[in-house]
C-alpha cells in the first residue's frame, strides 16, 4: 500500500526528479556534504558587496541578495521576493541620404532605463493574506511623482529614482498568503537646479 508521500510524488510527476530526498528515501534524515552542491565553493561565488554573507534572510532562512525598497516621504515598501529586469534604448537619429547605402546615425543621448519588478508579497502566516504590506505598496504605486528606490542591483545602473508606468496584481490559485505583482517603471534622474550667479 503506497504512503501519502508516494501518492504526492506520483500525483505531481516527481518520480523523475533526482534529488537527495528521494535517493535517500522518504522520511529518512539527510546527510549533507559539500559535494551535494556541485561546484559551489561558498563565499567566492557570493556577490562582492555582500562580504560573503547575505545581509537578509527570507522567511525560510534562505539568503536574500537582491531586494528593492520603494520610498516616498515617510512611506516605504520592501520587496524581498523580487526579480528585476533592466533594459535601455539609446536615442539615435538616423538620416537617409540619396545615393548612399545605409543611413547616417547621430547619437543623441542614452534613453531612460525600462525596469520591470516581478515577484510576490508573502505573508508570514500560511492562512493570512498580506493586507498591510499590499496596502503600503499600493499607496506608493499611486503616488503621482518619482519614487526613491534602494537596491544594490539598480545601483549598478545608477538608478535611484523610478516613475511607475503601470502595475498588475494577478491572483494565484491555491495560495491565500501570496500576492504576485508586476511593476513596470522608467528611471528618473534628479533635477538639476541652477542658481543665478
Amino acid at each position: 500500500m503506497p504512503t501519502n508521500a508516494e501518492f504526492i510524488i506520483k500525483g505531481f510527476g516527481l518520480e523523475s526528479v533526482r534529488t537527495r530526498v528521494y535517493q535517500k528515501g522518504i522520511g529518512q534524515p539527510l546527510e549533507v556534504s559539500s559535494g551535494d552542491y556541485g561546484d559551489f565553493t561558498g563565499a567566492s561565488q557570493l556577490p562582492a558587496n555582500s562580504g560573503g554573507e547575505a545581509s537578509r534572510t527570507s522567511y525560510l532562512g534562505t539568503p536574500v541578495f537582491a531586494e528593492a525598497e520603494l520610498q516616498f516621504g515617510n512611506k516605504s515598501a520592501l520587496l524581498t521576493t523580487v526579480l528585476m529586469t533592466v533594459s535601455q534604448q539609446r536615442n539615435i537619429v538616423t538620416t537617409v541620404i540619396q545615393g548612399r547605402n545605409g543611413s547616417i546615425k547621430e547619437f543623441i543621448n542614452e534613453g531612460d532605463y525600462q525596469i520591470s519588478l516581478k515577484g510576490a508579497i508573502v505573508g508570514i502566516d500560511a492562512y493570512s493574506y498580506p493586507t498591510v504590506e499590499m496596502r503600503d505598496l499600493l499607496e506608493l504605486l499611486q503616488v503621482q511623482s518619482a519614487l526613491d528606490v534602494v537596491s544594490d542591483f539598480l545601483r549598478l545602473f545608477d538608478v535611484n529614482n523610478l516613475v511607475v508606468t503601470d502595475y498588475n496584481f494577478p491572483q494565484q490559485e491555491g495560495y491565500q498568503n501570496v500576492q504576485l505583482f508586476e511593476i513596470n517603471c522608467i528611471s528618473d534622474t534628479d533635477e538639476l537646479l541652477i542658481e543665478d550667479a
